[in-house]
């Protein structure tokens, strides 16, 4: 009779890797995010799609609607184990990477904007122009301080096409 020899002694468990979470931006279908952030948390996955209540105009009056900050990306909390099962839910269309591979967010980040968000901080959307590979620093509101570089600039890519 043969046995399978196992190198774990009587005495010894099997090593266990820890999961690591990190948290990574989904690009989503158009309009799909609000589903597809419903669908992850039935699935009880971490997810996170900012909110801003905006006053918008019709011709005949004025309604506060609930709008995306980020048009178009959830925010994702998981491990490898769920890295996959994440694109199987509706509108998800990919992790956001950079030279191949899917790029981890740090925690403060999203928890300044979740603070940015819950506490109704005023913010806007810079119209400066900015080149890629520009290196630039946020010098007003809640993420004063924080230094990035530009890594795309799709308008100059596409006016370059012409």
């Amino acid at each position: 009779m043969n046995e399978t020899k196992s190198n774990i002694g009587r005495n010894q468990q099997p090593a266990t890797r820890k999961l690591v979470y990190n948290w990574y931006a989904l690009y989503t279908k158009s309009r799909q995010g609000k589903k597809g952030f419903q669908e992850l948390s039935n699935m009880e996955i971490e997810a996170y799609f900012p909110l801003e209540t905006i006053i918008r105009q019709w011709s005949d009056r004025k309604k506060k609607v609930k709008e995306p900050m980020v048009r178009s990306y959830v925010f994702v909390k998981t491990s490898e184990l769920e890295y996959y099962d994440v694109l199987n839910t509706t509108g998800e269309v990919r992790y956001i990477s950079f030279e191949g591979k899917t790029v981890a967010i740090p925690e403060w980040q999203i928890d300044a904007m979740k603070n940015m968000l819950d506490h109704k901080l005023p913010h806007h959307y810079s119209t400066d122009q900015s080149y890629k590979g520009e290196f630039i620093k946020i010098t007003e509101g809640p993420l004063t301080g924080c230094e990035g570089e530009i890594v795309n600039d799709f308008c100059r890519e596409t006016e370059s096409n012409y």
